[in-house]
C-alpha cells in the first residue's frame, strides 16, 4: 500500500510526495522535516493544503493527486510501450540531427572515479545465462577477427578515401578537448 509523506522544507515549502527520497534528491536536499504520513491520497492532499495555509505558505492550486496521479494515468507514464508504438518513434527519430548545444553536453561529460569503480563492480557482478552466451555467441559468429589480408585491408582503404579524420585541424596533445 502507498504511503503519502507530507514534508517540509524551513522557510521554503511545505510538500507532498509518494517517494520521499527521490523527491529530496530532486530538490537537492539530503534531509527535511516529515510532518505527517497518510495511506488515503485525498486525506494527504487535504492535509497538505491545511498545513500550507498553517505555516504560511502560498497555498497549492490543486491537489497532490489531480497534479500527479492524473498525469500518469492521461499520459501512461511507467506503463510498457506496445511494439507498435516503440517502432512509430524509432521511425520519427531515424534521421534526426541533434545541435551543437546538446552535442557538446555529451561530449564534455566525464565520470568520477567512483562512478567508473561502480561500474566495474556491477559488470563484475553481472551473470549471463546460456540463452544469452549463446546469443552473443551467434553475433560473433561469420564475423573476421584475425589477421587482416590484402582483400580486406584494400577494402577499408577503398572506403576510408576522401573520408575527413576526426582529428584533422586538431593540435597535439590533448586531442580529446582540444
Amino acid at each position: 500500500m502507498k504511503t503519502y509523506t507530507i514534508y517540509h522544507i524551513p522557510g521554503v515549502k511545505i510538500g507532498c510526495t509518494n517517494n520521499l527520497k527521490k523527491r529530496l534528491k530532486q530538490l537537492k536536499l539530503k534531509d527535511c522535516e516529515i510532518l505527517e504520513t497518510h495511506t488515503d491520497i485525498d486525506i494527504a492532499s487535504n492535509r497538505e493544503v491545511e498545513l500550507q495555509i498553517q505555516f504560511g505558505y502560498t497555498r497549492d492550486c490543486s491537489k497532490f493527486y489531480k497534479d500527479v496521479i492524473e498525469f500518469k494515468r492521461e499520459y501512461k507514464i511507467g506503463q510498457k510501450r506496445t511494439l507498435e508504438t516503440r517502432k512509430n518513434i524509432s521511425e520519427s527519430l531515424k534521421g534526426r540531427k541533434l545541435s551543437e548545444e546538446q552535442l557538446n553536453k555529451m561530449r564534455g561529460r566525464k565520470l568520477s572515479e567512483e562512478t567508473k569503480q561502480k561500474i566495474r563492480e556491477k559488470r563484475k557482478l553481472q551473470i549471463f545465462t546460456e540463452e544469452t552466451r549463446q546469443k552473443m555467441s551467434k553475433s560473433r559468429s561469420g564475423k573476421k577477427y584475425g589477421p587482416r589480408t590484402e582483400e580486406w585491408c584494400k577494402n577499408i582503404s577503398e572506403s576510408l578515401k576522401g573520408h575527413i579524420p576526426w582529428n584533422k585541424g586538431r593540435k597535439n596533445g590533448n586531442t580529446r578537448n582540444s
